[in-house]
């Protein structure tokens, strides 16, 4: 789906940043949202807006159903299950952190 020109793409920027604030994903809701906002596209017909908000929906609904999985997430679920490597990481990041002795640190 693309959009259709300058007034889709205004008020794509509008609507993302209305959906951040929380304003549920609807043609309404975001109609009477940029109605109580001290935006300029307030003032265009409601229609022109209502159809711009249904085709900025149509264009956000790839990205608001796609899981938000972040890519460190998606590498770990590929990797196989080995619990002796994690153990013996732990180990060696123990021992790294661990002071040498207790007669180096009395003498700093």
């Amino acid at each position: 789906m693309r959009l259709q020109g300058a007034l889709d793409n205004d008020i794509l920027v509008v609507v993302r940043r209305f959906l951040a604030d929380g304003v549920p994903a609807d043609v309404e809701n975001l109609y009477t949202a940029i109605q109580r906002s001290n935006s300029s596209l307030k003032r265009k017909p409601k229609k022109v807006l209502q159809s711009s908000l249904e085709r900025i929906l149509d264009f956000l609904e790839p990205e608001r159903d796609a899981p938000s999985e972040d890519s460190d997430a998606a590498i770990e679920k590929d990797l196989p299950k080995d619990d002796s490597t994690a153990q013996l990481m732990n180990r060696a990041l123990r021992q790294n952190l661990m002071p040498a002795s207790p007669s180096v640190v009395s003498r700093i």
